[in-house]
């Protein structure tokens, strides 16, 4: 299916888009240049508010535009067509970057895990790790997610008033560190919750264009914060093999630390690396979906009233499990509506292996595409009324029709998110726990979005605690 003529889309100047159509390649901006201080003003611009920076653009330039930075060719896109065409119909032509547009910064955070490895060594870490998100280990993991949650809920009084992101934050990050490291969190002055908040105030932005010989003073903090993380999961890992009584011993930490000397085993490295990744993607990102959502359910309190019927038809008074999440069918719809507006994830950023195409355009070897997820998904040809909270859209019937490119929250493909079936199940098993006992007032509305490595609520998000009777 494709979509009609772009919104709002203008010409480019002529000289610039002759060029452009010349190599084959969509209109675009100017080219910003490669010394650091042009980089600077281009990142300091793009890191104020990307996705409406990505709006003026493509308001001008059309669906797909060419954005050139330094020696860098950029496809930007939102084109539901181009977005399944490089994430699944000719996946095998892209991978993920190595160099540039953030990649760097995504190393030096991550490592060589999944989110940031290619080609074979992607896959056997893959195949590695894919076993924990097996259904019998959901099963397991179900019960410590709602056990969490109700901690949670008895720790808040009557009328107290939260930033609601900083306590979901909190929240998801003990659920991780238990089910993914074995390791308790039982407070934010915890020092594993202190690094995580430091390397997320200071790994994105403007640090993520700047060359890694430039001296920049936010990045000294967040190698300080990246050095002592990797000594934590060291001293993680080594505690996990000796059998340490303090750890879980059914954690994906534990089963893996275990095997590390049998033959194909990753190394201590690898495995460190590929802890890192779950660890920082497997809480960041469901914390900011479910924070967007009581964002939403507090302005609407009739899908709040739906919301909380479904939960005393499935539950009554007694706790969700695993098996409950099926019946759970509008609290879904929510978390998946929440998601379509606020995606955590909410650009996708490919590479050309060999010279390719994207829909009628030609990308170059080496080029980058970047996936605009959040435009796809406000895009009014493909979703009515975009900017309105309405969870009937995903409603079966409804969202059978939708362009399987216009709502891609975890991608697509074979590199589609790896805990998206975790994730899933801790938001539905979190909002169901939450919203039994719970109601959420706003108080103060998010100043925006801090659109960095995800899609968080900017400055908090500041609500008032009501229990219900």
């Amino acid at each position: 299916m494709t979509i009609p003529e772009p919104l709002g889309a203008t010409s480019a100047p002529a000289p610039r888009a002759a060029a452009l159509a010349a190599l084959g390649l969509p209109p675009g901006p100017p080219r910003v240049r490669r010394d650091p201080l042009s980089l600077w003003r281009y990142g300091r611009a793009l890191a104020r508010d990307p996705i409406a920076f990505q709006r003026g653009r493509f308001e001008t330039y059309g669906d797909t535009y060419t954005s050139r930075v330094g020696s860098i060719t950029v496809l930007v896109t939102r084109d539901p067509d181009c977005l399944i065409q490089a994430l699944v119909e000719d996946a095998a032509s892209y991978q993920k970057p190595e160099t540039g547009m953030g990649a760097a910064q995504l190393r030096r955070l991550l490592g060589n895990g999944l989110v940031s490895s290619n080609g074979d060594f992607w896959r056997e870490q893959r195949r590695q790790i894919q076993p924990a998100f097996h259904s019998q280990h959901l099963r397991s993991y179900a019960a410590s997610m709602v056990e969490y949650a109700q901690r949670w809920v008895e720790r808040w009084p009557d009328g107290a008033e939260l930033d609601v992101s900083a306590q979901m934050m909190g929240l998801t990050l003990q659920i991780v560190a238990r089910l993914l490291m074995g390791r308790h969190v039982r407070s934010e002055q915890d020092e594993l919750a202190g690094l995580m908040q430091g390397f997320r105030d200071t790994a994105a932005g403007v640090s993520a264009l700047l060359p890694a010989w430039l001296p920049y003073p936010p990045r000294w903090g967040e190698q300080r914060a990246r050095e002592k993380l990797r000594r934590m999961i060291d001293g993680l890992i080594e505690a996990q093999r000796r059998g340490d009584p303090a750890l879980e011993a059914d954690c994906l930490l534990a089963v893996l630390a275990k095997s590390l000397d049998q033959p194909g085993a990753m190394t201590r490295e690898q495995l460190r690396d590929e802890a890192l990744t779950l660890f920082f993607a497997g809480h960041e990102t469901t914390s900011h979906a479910l924070s967007w959502t009581h964002f939403l359910l507090a302005q609407h309190p009739q899908a709040r009233l739906t919301l909380e019927r479904e939960i005393e038809a499935v539950l009554g008074t007694r706790p969700p499990t695993y098996e409950d999440v099926p019946n759970l069918v509008y609290s879904a719809q929510i978390l998946q509506e929440s998601m379509r507006l606020y995606p955590p994830a909410f650009a996708l950023l490919r590479e050309a292996r060999a010279p390719t195409t994207l829909g009628r355009w030609r990308v170059p070897a080496g080029a980058h595409v970047l996936l605009g997820v959040y435009h796809a998904h406000h895009d009014p040809r493909q979703h009515a009324d975009p900017e309105s909270f309405r969870p009937e859209r995903f409603a079966p019937e409804a969202a059978a029709r939708l362009h399987p490119g216009a709502y891609l929250p975890f991608g697509a493909g074979t590199r589609a998110c790896i805990g998206k079936r975790f994730a899933l199940l801790e938001a539905t098993l979190l909002l169901a726990t939450l919203y039994q006992r719970l109601r959420f007032e706003l108080l103060q509305p998010p100043r925006g979005w801090a659109a960095d490595i995800t899609l968080a609520p900017r400055g908090g998000l500041r609500m008032r605690v009501q229990r219900r009777q």
